[in-house]
């Protein structure tokens, strides 16, 4: 199996460069396969297809980036399409703008070329790639270089980032005030730690990992784990043709309440799309009567909220189920605190897994020592908010070492939803790949639970359902966006594409 992308900074990038050269490929042959892997990358993407004369520009750097920039620009010469690539500083000596020149590519330097004719091929190019400033960065933009990104972000074309957008820190997604924000960035070799940190997702759009043939023994399998279809469908649990009900596991998705009915139904709604043999929905009766039709019902009262008096009657079906989702839609006052102090060590004795969310999430910020009341296979998924509250501090900086160090010092398994959502158990640390807008609705945050709650009860482990679930659901999400656009989702649509993206896996079981 192909080794998952890593997520890396420069100082691991030079790590691998290095390794390789010692491996016997060198920083030249590197450029030329990762050059011509992002022209055969920039042309499978749907959205390149879908422009029907693609003039294509490539802004040329200085440095390594405009080298790799300079290869590209030879290969889709070479296919025959109209290439242009401008040049911020001449490259005398650099025999690849000579052989982008014999293959076909006009090759310009914009000290020799008159402004307005650069502004009038730029404005009027159907693909812009920005092949100017790579992950060596280390300094604002100015001259040629800031000119020719000013002219991108003016460009009404595609605009594709070779490697990084020009100008953002590829270890802190810290983004230079001239930096292009990119439709599309095909990231080389790794997935560049800025591309998902601070103002990396704002100015990378779809981020396209890509192969460059850096041997695998050079690439530290320690570092954190950029998600993938091939990975996650590793990760998945089976499904066989003798399966039934009982093979896939009893889920118990515990919320609701008068004030918040709809987060529990999406919840076990999430559950049923994830696969679950059995969802049981245990709430109030008022939150019971909107459930779906798919899943069962434990009734634990007629009063507004969950309280402390309901322990005794989920104890008594506790021993039946392999995972609980608790949290979405139970409220906050001292009842649900009471209940949720008392079912947590209760589902622990059990050695139950468990989802907590939302509102059992936003109780336990409020207790002392409440890591102690977690079950020892938990998985906790809190957006940003609710992880500040948690930790006293915001995940705003470096999402995935903040991730990666609570989670190894509560022993569990944290989901840090957000734009490439963070994944960290002790010793282990993903990223999804998606950020999309469509996700920014309410609700979408209850159908994960329940999705990772039904991965659990199939049989993943709490990091592998965690992974698994979220990136289906970011899956999901794109799915969904391609149909309708990015705003407008409901989230139950978003449950409704789960299996649709479990079935675009490889080897999808």
């Amino acid at each position: 199996m192909r080794q998952p992308f890593k997520v890396i900074g420069v100082g691991e990038m030079r790590d691998i460069e290095r390794r390789a050269a010692e491996a016997g490929l060198p920083g030249s042959a590197l450029m030329e396969i990762a050059g011509r892997a992002f022209a055969d990358a920039l042309v499978s993407l749907p959205e390149f297809q879908a422009r029907a004369a693609r003039t294509i520009v490539v802004l040329v750097g200085p440095g390594n980036n405009g080298g790799d920039g300079l290869v590209a620009a030879r290969h889709l010469a070479m296919s025959g399409r109209p290439v242009f690539a401008i040049l911020a500083r001449a490259r005398a000596d650099d025999v690849r703008a000579d052989l982008a020149r014999e293959a076909g590519a006009s090759v310009l330097d914009i000290a020799e070329t008159d402004a307005a004719a650069a502004n009038a091929i730029v404005a009027q190019a159907d693909v812009v790639i920005d092949a100017l400033l790579g992950i060596g960065r280390s300094r604002p933009m100015s001259g040629a270089i800031a000119d020719l990104a000013r002219l991108a972000r003016a460009a009404t074309g595609l605009i594709v980032g070779l490697d990084v957008p020009s100008g953002l820190d590829a270890d802190t997604g810290l983004a230079d005030p001239g930096t292009p924000r990119c439709d599309i960035t095909i990231t080389l070799g790794a997935l560049k730690r800025g591309l998902i940190l601070g103002d990396g997702p704002n100015v990378s759009g779809r981020i396209v990992p890509i192969g460059i043939g850096v041997p695998r023994r050079c690439i530290d399998a320690d570092l954190p784990d950029a998600l993938d279809a091939e990975s996650v469908a590793a990760m998945m649990p089976g499904r066989s043709p003798s399966g039934h009900k009982g093979t896939y596991g009893r889920t118990l998705v515990i919320g609701g309440s008068a004030s918040y009915p709809g987060a529990a139904f999406l919840a076990a709604l999430g559950a049923v799309r994830g696969g679950a043999g059995i969802v049981t929905l245990a709430s109030v009766e008022s939150v019971l009567s909107t459930a779906p039709a798919e899943v069962t019902r434990l009734n634990l009262g007629d009063g507004d909220w969950i309280g402390d008096a309901a322990v005794s009657i989920i104890e008594e079906t506790l021993e039946a189920f392999r995972s609980v989702v608790i949290g979405p839609g139970l409220g906050r006052n001292d009842a649900t605190a009471a209940f949720v102090r008392t079912i947590l060590p209760a589902i622990a004795q059990r050695d139950i897994p468990g989802v907590v969310d939302a509102d059992a999430l936003a109780i336990l910020s409020y207790l002392p020592d409440w890591p102690v009341l977690l079950p020892p296979r938990s998985i906790l998924t809190p957006h940003p908010g609710e992880f500040a509250r948690l930790t006293g501090t915001a995940a705003d900086t470096d999402r995935l070492n903040e991730a990666a160090a609570v989670a190894e010092r509560w022993r569990t398994t944290v989901v840090l939803k957000g734009a490439y959502t963070v994944i960290a158990a002790p010793r282990r640390l993903a990223v999804s790949p998606f950020a999309n807008p469509i996700l920014a609705t309410g609700g979408t945050g209850d159908v994960l639970s329940g999705v990772i709650g039904a991965l659990l009860a199939q049989g993943a482990d709490p990091f592998a359902a965690a992974a698994c679930g979220v990136f289906l659901h970011g899956r999901a999400a794109e799915i969904l966006a391609g149909a309708i656009g990015n705003a407008g989702a409901l989230a139950r649509e978003i449950a409704d594409a789960i299996p649709r993206a479990r079935r675009r896996l490889p080897r999808s079981r």
